[in-house]
């Protein structure tokens, strides 16, 4: 999916927020509960989830999200909403290989207090029962993009009056980049149906629409720190919607910290900061949340939530769309096959150079460079001049050969330690990826026979693409 697609999908994401906030009805909507939001991990970022949305709640955040999902996964989130409301989400998450489904059931119960037409508290007190259930399914329309729906049925009892409405959610979302660090989301919740209540006067309510927008990226080589920030806006609802802001840093992968905070359109309502953890082992999760309302009223200052969930099975590998042939570049990490020719002459005399350092120091390219010596011995095709000896003998010639990339220093080297072929080349960092650069010189005419070049994403890889290299230098 281009880039200019996902702009302009966008785009209309946010004409069709303008349009919503212009002819949606500004009465406080019914069904209330739909606008508690799941999640100890969501809301202990601030509830900016839109965007990076991958847990079993992701059919209440964003549909489009399953698609990302890496593993089967069912949970359970309770929440501890203010005036001793619980409400309470049970999930079921599957990826497949082109999108994902999932089913979401959330239920609230509340104690109504009641009074008379005298202004006296009724002696049997009413109660509210909520509840809605939701299917989801999300489809991948290309490696990086995703959009995803949700069919639900709400019910509303309070007392003996009963509504229900049928309602829709929609969603998409986007992962940028070559390592896939900058997400993309949005959301609309509840965009059709009202709750018709069988009451003589036929009354009804509209559902609570939502609208959500967001981004989110991730730093360090392991992708553990996660920022993310999310608009929210209930056009049906001006005490409600806001700026959202959350951090996630994972640590090996087994405990989380997260802080977030919320802006709300109406200061006095539900905005304030967030704070949460998680913990994670054997598929096996736990979260909590605590949220500061900003209400100074006592059982309206906090927001307490957790979640239990498990995640089982295998990774669902992602079947991509097709796509044009790779160049030959993308397959520089797989390590040749060394098959050794057979040479009349028997092993060829050669040295490696110390590596020049480019944006790393001077002992990480020197150790890079023995790396390779090591490599180019075990091919059985070389005699190669071990470091110390190399050092002694230039030493003793009074030549300095740190930084010697050229060929014309190769061919000096070379002369020097009577071998017939050098390998001179450097190391270098762009970002957060190596790049590992060979020339293997003849030293008899100064011609450069071969040049390669090779990627490491981490430190740890540079040894395997060593070995990589060793083996096409010595099927040359």
């Amino acid at each position: 999916m281009k880039l200019n697609n996902i702009l302009c999908s966008f785009l209309l994401l946010c004409i069709l927020n303008f349009v919503f906030h212009t002819v949606v009805n500004a009465d406080t909507p019914g069904a209330q509960f739909l606008m508690i939001s799941p999640g100890a991990r969501a809301s202990g970022l601030g509830e900016s989830f839109v965007s990076i949305a991958d847990d079993f709640t992701v059919m209440y955040w964003n549909p489009a999200g399953m698609s990302f999902v890496e593993r089967p996964e069912v949970g359970l989130a309770n929440t501890s909403w203010v005036a001793d409301i619980t409400n309470t989400h049970i999930a079921f998450v599957k990826p497949l290989k082109r999108g994902g489904l999932g089913v979401a059931i959330t239920s609230q119960q509340v104690e109504v207090i009641g009074y008379d037409t005298s202004g006296v508290r009724m002696a049997e007190e009413p109660t509210e029962e909520d509840a809605s259930i939701g299917a989801s399914a999300s489809f991948l329309l290309g490696p990086k993009f995703s959009i995803g729906g949700t069919l639900k049925y709400v019910s509303v009892e309070i007392h003996e009056l009963k509504a229900e409405s049928a309602t829709m959610d929609l969603g998409l979302m986007a992962k940028l980049g070559s390592r896939e660090r900058f997400f993309l989301g949005g959301s609309f919740s509840n965009l059709s149906g009202s709750l018709e209540y069988d009451d003589a006067a036929g009354s009804s309510d509209d559902l609570p629409v939502c609208i959500r927008l967001g981004a989110g990226y991730k730093f360090l080589s392991d992708k553990n720190l996660t920022f993310a920030m999310a608009l929210e806006s209930f056009p049906g609802d001006d005490n409600a919607g806001g700026v959202r802001f959350g951090a996630e840093y994972w640590y090996k992968n087994f405990i989380a910290l997260r802080l977030g905070a919320k802006s709300n359109s109406n200061d006095n309502t539900m905005g304030g900061s967030c704070f949460g953890f998680g913990l994670r082992y054997k598929g096996i999760g736990f979260d909590y949340a605590a949220l500061s309302t900003g209400v100074n009223e006592d059982g309206m200052d906090s927001i307490q939530k957790i979640n239990l969930s498990y995640a089982f099975g295998k990774a669902e590998k992602k079947e991509k769309p097709k796509k044009e042939p790779k160049k030959e570049k993308s397959k520089k990490e797989e390590p040749v096959k060394v098959k050794k020719p057979e040479r009349k002459s028997g092993k060829i005399n050669i040295a490696v150079a110390d590596f020049a350092g480019k944006n790393v120091s001077q002992a990480d390219a020197s150790i890079v460079a023995d790396f390779l010596r090591t490599d180019l011995v075990n091919t059985g095709v070389y005699t190669v001049i071990e470091k110390a000896n190399m050092d002694k003998v230039l030493a003793e010639a009074a030549f300095q050969q740190t930084g010697c990339t050229t060929s014309e220093c190769a061919v000096q080297i070379g002369k020097i330690l009577n071998v017939k072929q050098m390998v001179v080349g450097s190391l270098s960092k762009l970002m957060d990826t190596y790049y590992i650069t060979v020339n293997l010189v003849e030293v008899q005419t100064g011609k450069i026979l071969a040049s390669y070049d090779q990627e490491a994403m981490t430190a740890k890889q540079l040894k395997t693409a060593c070995k990589t290299l060793a083996g096409k230098l010595a099927n040359e």
